[in-house]
C-alpha cells in the first residue's frame, strides 16, 4: 500500500503513514525502512532518511541499495568521503551489476569529479558491453558542460552507440536524447530535427518526442509547426506542465495571443504551482494584455 502511494499516486504523507505502520508490524524488515528512508530524503528530511537507512542496514548488511540510498544522503549532507564510503561497500557487494557503477559515476558527476565518472562507465561499459544506459552516461560526462576534459566526438559516438544497442522499443527515447545533445551542445540544429522525426517516427505517441522538435521549429521559424506539434503533445500527456509552459510562451512571444497564452500558464500553476519562470512569465504577459487595452 505505501508503495502504490508513493509511486502512483505520489502522495508521500501517506506514503510514511503506511510504511511506518508496516514497520510497526514488523520491526525487522529492512526494505521498509530503506524505503521509508527514501520517502524522508524526498522530503528533505535527510536526518531521519539517515536513520532509516542506517537502520536497513544493520539488519541487512549485505543490501547494496541500501548503501547506495544512504550515500545519496550523505551526498545532499555533504558528507562526501562517507557517501563515497558506501558507494564503495555497495560495489564490493554486487561488483557485477552495472547499476551499482552508475549510481557511483553519477556521485562522481555531482562533485565534478568527471574523470572517475567516466573511470566507471569505461569499466562497466567493458563488463557490460550490450547495455545502452552505460553508453549514454559516458556521453552525458563526456558533453557536460563543467567537464573540463569534454570530448564532444566520442560523446556523440556514445549516443550512438546507445541507439544500437538498445531494444527497438526504446529506440524513440535514445534518439531524443541525441537530438538533445546535437540541438542544445554540438547546435546542429539539422542533425536535432533528424533525430527528433526519428523518435515520433518509432513511437508516434511519444509526446517528449513532440515537444522537443517543437523547439526546434521554433529556432527554425516555424511557428505553425512549432505550435502543432505542441498541440499533439499536450493530446498525448495533459499533465505534462514544461509543454503547457512551452505552448503559453510561444503564444505569447511568436503569436501574440495573451489570453491564451495566460490559459496555459494558468494551467502550469494548476500542475506545478512552483514552476521554475511561472511567476515571471505570468507577470509579463499581463502587462502584455494591459498595454493592449491602454493602447488599443
Amino acid at each position: 500500500m505505501a508503495m502504490i502511494y508513493e509511486i502512483f499516486y505520489r502522495n508521500l504523507e501517506k506514503a510514511l503513514h503506511y510504511y511506518s505502520k508496516s514497520i510497526k508490524l514488523d520491526p525487522l524488515y529492512y526494505i521498509m525502512y530503506r524505503n521509508r528512508g527514501t520517502v524522508y530524503a524526498t522530503l528533505n528530511e535527510y536526518k531521519k532518511a539517515l536513520l532509516d537507512h542506517t537502520t536497513a542496514i544493520k539488519l541487512k548488511p549485505d543490501e547494496a541499495l541500501s548503501y547506495q540510498r544512504r550515500a545519496e544522503v550523505y551526498t545532499k549532507l555533504k558528507k562526501i568521503d562517507l557517501a563515497l564510503a558506501d558507494h564503495e561497500k555497495a560495489l564490493k557487494i554486487e561488483p557485477n551489476n552495472f547499476r551499482v557503477y552508475i549510481q557511483r559515476a553519477k556521485f562522481y558527476i555531482k562533485i565534478n569529479n568527471f574523470n572517475k565518472a567516466k573511470r566507471d562507465m569505461d569499466t562497466a561499459i567493458q563488463k557490460f558491453p550490450y547495455e545502452p544506459g552505460l553508453y549514454e552516461l559516458r556521453a552525458d560526462i563526456l558533453s557536460h558542460r563543467d567537464n573540463k576534459n569534454k570530448n564532444l566526438d566520442e560523446a556523440e559516438e556514445d549516443y550512438s552507440e546507445a541507439i544500437n544497442k538498445c531494444e527497438q522499443e526504446n529506440a524513440g527515447t535514445y534518439h531524443r536524447i541525441r537530438g538533445y545533445f546535437y540541438f542544445y551542445i554540438k547546435m546542429d540544429i539539422e542533425k536535432a530535427l533528424a533525430d527528433y522525426n526519428s523518435a515520433i517516427h518509432i513511437d508516434p505517441t511519444y509526446h517528449h518526442g513532440y515537444y522537443s522538435r517543437s523547439l526546434v521549429y521554433e529556432a527554425l521559424g516555424q511557428f505553425e509547426r512549432a505550435l502543432d506539434d505542441l498541440m499533439k503533445a499536450v493530446k498525448l500527456d495533459a499533465k505534462e506542465p514544461m509543454i503547457f509552459f512551452q505552448m503559453g510562451c510561444l503564444l505569447s512571444d511568436r503569436f501574440e495571443l495573451y489570453n491564451e497564452a495566460i490559459q496555459c500558464f494558468e494551467h502550469v500553476n494548476y500542475l506545478e504551482p512552483n514552476y521554475r519562470g511561472l511567476m515571471f512569465r505570468i507577470k509579463l504577459t499581463q502587462q502584455f494584455i494591459r498595454k493592449r487595452v491602454c493602447f488599443g
